[in-house]
């Protein structure tokens, strides 16, 4: 976790999905399918390198110790405030979420918060 939280600091662009979903889809598919110990470190360095090249893996894995442990730990209060606990969660806004299913449903959206 330290290491992809480091990875959106090496990839501050707007946007650093495309390659933090890169990482992970490797990731995953190098412990599900090829039954990879990804959590120990020459093996998550292997595998990040396929994915990175092996200057920038090595860049993540130096900043993983510090500034990904940091990002993790500000991450996680993030989302201990926001009632995330034990599973995958997504926070959506409820107005978000609001907008989306009446947009879903082809209704529309009042500014007046009482009126859906």
């Amino acid at each position: 976790m330290r290491a992809l939280c480091a990875l959106t600091i090496l990839h501050p662009e707007t946007s650093p999905q495309p390659i933090l979903t890169k990482a992970l889809d490797t990731l995953f598919r190098e412990f599900w399918v090829n039954q990879k110990k990804t959590n120990e470190k020459p093996i998550l360095e292997e595998v990040l390198k396929s994915v990175l090249g092996e200057g920038e893996t090595k860049k993540l894995m130096e900043m993983a110790g510090k500034e990904g442990k940091e990002l993790l730990g500000k991450n996680t209060d993030k989302a201990l405030e926001d009632g995330a606990f034990g599973l995958p969660v997504c926070i959506i806004p409820l107005q978000r979420l609001c907008s989306a299913l009446l947009k879903v449903l082809g209704w529309g959206w009042s500014s007046d918060p009482e009126v859906l």
